[in-house]
């Protein structure tokens, strides 16, 4: 039997499992079950697969694969959960984290032990800006330390602006992202030649208070109800572009992330346990090989 828990950030939720004592079987994730783990009528559901490992240089590593079996670098609300758990285990208010893109300081805001719910305020590095490194294969003019600006040729959306938070993001603003129809424009950019390891779509409205409202588009995993490196991604791209400062609250259709960009970008928000359960391996063969 597997044990795994069920964590959300925002509405933003992976299915987690701890191979902290049993790493070796990381390697052995049979990722073609993924869809079907994640599918949420017949799997268990959620946005994807984390697995929480060891690390010599952090409290852990998050290890991440999308709805659909792509592996993926950095999700902001899955390093938010695994933060809490760790945390837990660490007896700590604040540890580090190591991702695919490197390490990362947590700050533990507030924990209710009871239920393993809390708020965390997450250093999620530095924006990065060069096409090579996004990856982003069109050759553009844009000023060093700004995000590349993206023709994408669709009728009535303004141009991206494409950075990487450790993952790409293309960041589109637009009057109201509830008109936006995300289910057709969102997989024409996420898989357009542009992108060669694919992208998220954020689609990013200025509210009336100066605020920002985001819908995303996840590569691999379609619209989910938060993206919290896309939430970095949209307020650096919107304060690029002059239209928010360094410091703002993205709204998101699964709750609010609080959003600071000075040399690095710092995320706060929630994060929360849902349920544990288990997983028999004679039914659902999750890894392919016994290690």
């Amino acid at each position: 039997m597997i044990e795994f828990f069920k964590m959300e950030g925002a509405g933003n939720d992976y299915v987690y499992v701890d191979l902290r004592e049993n790493a070796k079987k990381i390697l052995q994730l049979n990722t073609e079950l993924l869809p079907r783990l994640c599918d949420r009528r017949y799997g268990i559901g959620g946005d994807g697969l984390v697995i929480i490992g060891p690390s010599d240089r952090a409290a852990g590593r998050m290890w991440m694969w999308n709805a659909d079996g792509s592996a993926s670098a950095m999700c902001g609300n899955a390093l938010r959960c695994v933060s809490l758990y760790l945390s837990a285990d660490a007896r700590k208010k604040d540890l580090i984290v190591e991702s695919g893109v490197g390490l990362h300081r947590a700050e533990i805001i507030s924990r209710d032990e009871n239920v393993m719910s809390g708020s965390v305020r997450l250093d999620m590095g530095r924006p990065l800006f060069e096409a090579h490194i996004i990856p982003f294969s069109r050759e553009s003019k844009d000023l060093p330390g700004r995000p590349v600006r993206y023709q994408h040729g669709l009728k009535g959306l303004d141009e991206g602006h494409v950075l990487s938070m450790g993952n790409p993001h293309c960041v589109i603003f637009v009057d109201d992202p509830d008109t936006v129809d995300i289910e057709s424009i969102g997989p024409r950019i996420e898989n357009d030649p542009a992108f060669p390891e694919r992208t998220n779509v954020e689609f990013v409205s200025i509210k009336a208070d100066g605020s920002l409202y985001q819908r995303t588009w996840e590569r691999g995993s379609g619209e989910t109800l938060a993206c919290g490196s896309g939430a970095c991604a949209a307020l650096v791209a919107a304060a690029s572009a002059g239209l928010s400062g360094r410091t703002n609250t993205v709204h998101l259709r699964g709750g609010d992330l609080f959003i600071e960009w000075n040399e690095t970008v710092h995320m706060t928000g929630p994060a929360r346990l849902v349920f544990r359960g288990q997983i028999d391996e004679r039914e659902f063969p999750l890894f392919s090989k016994d290690v």
